[in-house]
């Protein structure tokens, strides 16, 4: 029989919550399996191979450059943004967005670097720059 321990249920020496026991009890009486247990979270897919790039570049300018320098001057002054402007532009624009949106999450760097990239690609038609400047809602 189980006993009552504070807000568990104490149950062949496991301590169960109540609720859990409950349910257990009432599918058993009705005659139906009882509720599984949540599985645990999906690992979230692989990030797309650019924004890795994107971020392993950052660290390494921070470490070659230090980061006053990066923030200061700006990853314009310590990484080579007009590669990295090209291969945006050889994306489709959509994918591209998501890219310039993962990397901006980035704590250590990513809005400097999807802002920078941005001014560099400010000649792009403006149907295709609307779409890359949608990764940043919130204006650069």
């Amino acid at each position: 029989m189980p006993t009552a321990i504070g807000q568990e249920w104490k149950v062949c020496g496991k301590a169960t919550c109540s609720t859990e026991i409950q349910e257990k009890e009432t599918a058993s009486i009705l005659g139906k399996p009882s509720i599984p247990k949540k599985s645990k979270q999906q690992k979230k897919p692989d990030p797309h191979p650019m924004v890795t790039d994107l971020v392993n570049q950052i660290r390494a300018a921070h470490k070659e450059f230090g980061r006053y320098t990066y923030y200061d001057k700006g990853p314009g002054e310590v990484m080579d943004i007009h590669t990295i402007s090209t291969k945006i532009k050889e994306m489709d624009p959509k994918e591209a967005r998501d890219v310039l949106a993962e990397v901006k999450k980035y704590k250590n760097g990513g809005y400097d670097l999807v802002s920078s990239v941005l001014c560099e690609l400010q000649e792009l038609p403006d149907e295709q720059f609307n779409i890359l400047a949608e990764s940043m809602p919130e204006g650069w």
